[in-house]
């Protein structure tokens, strides 16, 4: 697993074990049970059985992958791509621009039981991603990685970042946010990422409401225009 990143150990529901059995007792009658050896991941990116193709590309980025409407379905912006006009007219080829092919990787790997491993670089091109695809379904998902990865040094990033490019899913994920800046903000202070912070991600913060991201506004810019040494200004 990369350096600094988190590995969701709840994969998704089509994950499967191997081999192996186990015996558990009913009120009636002792069952054991066998466990299918089927695994989907083994199907991740592989021709066979391959009804569809899905392609990322981002800034001159640009992956292809094997893909099964089966697995896909599970997310409900696949399935309407599927189940829409585009899908009747024959089409097998999925086209999505403005995505990091890995991160699009990520998320389809997701889908066939693999872990989503987010490194801290892809936190933010994840969550606008899956907002930008109306992916509602991966919301708590991203809640636990966001928990995992917050650190007074990143979290200013994070939030301004949300609070710019998820405007469907930002309210629970910003709520995560608030929560850690208050808890921390004596250290948030004390980092070189709130002496950087830009002049417009503040004012795209302090300007979010329901919910707000700081508790008390005014005191914490106060210490930011400070930081600044008195240059900043948020006239």
């Amino acid at each position: 697993m990369a350096t600094g990143g988190t590995r969701l150990m709840d994969p998704s529901p089509f994950a499967a074990g191997f081999g192996g059995g186990e015996a558990r007792r009913t009120t009636d009658q002792c069952v054991n049970t066998v466990r299918s050896p089927f695994d989907a991941r083994s199907f991740f990116n592989s021709p066979l059985y391959s009804d569809i193709k899905v392609t990322f590309s981002c800034d001159g980025d640009k992956t292809t992958i094997y893909a099964h409407r089966m697995a896909l379905h599970q997310s409900s912006y696949f399935e309407k791509a599927m189940d829409s006009s585009w899908a009747e007219s024959g089409n097998a080829h999925l086209i999505i621009d403005g995505v990091r092919p890995d991160v699009g990787q990520a998320i389809v790997a997701f889908l066939y039981g693999a872990d989503l491993e987010v490194p801290q670089n892809q936190l933010l091109p994840l969550l606008t991603t899956i907002d930008r695809l109306m992916m509602s379904d991966l919301e708590d998902v991203c809640s636990d990685h966001i928990h995992a990865l917050l650190r007074p040094q990143n979290v200013l990033e994070i939030a301004a970042g949300i609070a710019e490019g998820c405007p469907s899913m930002h309210r629970a994920w910003l709520s995560i946010c608030s929560a850690f800046i208050a808890d921390n903000e004596e250290a948030i202070r004390r980092t070189d990422a709130f002496r950087s912070i830009s002049r417009d991600a503040m004012m795209l913060m302090i300007a979010v409401r329901g919910p707000s991201i700081f508790v008390s506004p005014i005191p914490f810019v106060m210490h930011w225009l400070r930081a600044q040494g008195g240059d900043a200004s948020l006239c």
